[in-house]
C-alpha cells in the first residue's frame, strides 16, 4: 500500500504498508515514523531496530532498507529538504523525555536535522485558543480523535490515521474531544 502524497512546500508525506521497502531519497532527506509493526532499518551498513512510534533518518544521497520479517511495517514518511542530521539516527518515543509545550500539552522530539524536526504532541481533552506557527507541517494523528478547527470557521473531524497539512501563519486549533489525551506525529 502506498498513499498519495500529501504535499506542503518543501514537504511531502506519503503512506506505506511493507514488509519490505528501499529509501533513496536522493538529493533530499526522508524522515520515517514506524506506526506500526516490527524491523529493521539498514543504511550504511548499520543495522537499526524499529519498533511502533520510532522516528529514522535517511540523509541525502545514502540508501536505506527497512523490513520486517515477521509481519508488515506501516510507515509514515516525509521527504524534507536536504540537511544534517543533528539527532540519533532511530529515536524512539518510550525512551525521549516529555517536554513542556504549555497550556497543558507537551511534545517528544524525535529526528531533528538541520531542516527539519520530527515530534510526537500530546493534547489532553480540550480546545487550545486559535493559534498558528510560522512554518508549514504536516501531522498524523498517532491515538485520539477530535475536531480541526480553522481560522475561516470550518471543523473537521479527525481519528487515528487522520493527515493534515497545517500551513505557516493559518489559525487553526486541534481540539481533542476523546476523554484521554490525542498523540499527534508532526514534522515541521
Amino acid at each position: 500500500m502506498d498513499s498519495a502524497p500529501l504535499a506542503a512546500p518543501a514537504l511531502e508525506q506519503r503512506i506505506l504498508r511493507v514488509r519490505r521497502a528501499e529509501l533513496t531519497p536522493g538529493e533530499a532527506s526522508e524522515i520515517v515514523f514506524v506506526a506500526a509493526g516490527e524491523g529493521t532499518l539498514r543504511v550504511d551498513g548499520h543495522v537499526h531496530e524499529l519498533e511502533p512510534e520510532t522516528g529514522a533518518y535517511v540523509g541525502p544521497g545514502e540508501s536505506a532498507t527497512l523490513e520486517s520479517p515477521d509481519g508488515e511495517l506501516d510507515l509514515v514518511v516525509v521527504r524534507a529538504p536536504s540537511a544534517e542530521l543533528r539527532s540519533e539516527r532511530v529515536v524512539s518515543y518510550r525512551e525521549r523525555l516529555a517536554e513542556d509545550a504549555g497550556i497543558g500539552r507537551e511534545f517528544r522530539l524525535l529526528v531533528e536535522s538541520s531542516e527539519a524536526t520530527q515530534f510526537i504532541g500530546v493534547i489532553p481533552p480540550g480546545r487550545a485558543k486559535m493559534h498558528n506557527h510560522p512554518y508549514d507541517e504536516l501531522a498524523w494523528l498517532v491515538e485520539g480523535e477530535g475536531v480541526l478547527h480553522w481560522h475561516e470557521g470550518e471543523s473537521v473531524p479527525v481519528t487515528r490515521g487522520s493527515r493534515i497539512y497545517f500551513p505557516r501563519l493559518v489559525l487553526r486549533s486541534l481540539e481533542n474531544t476523546g476523554g484521554t489525551p490525542m498523540r499527534i506525529m508532526g514534522v515541521f
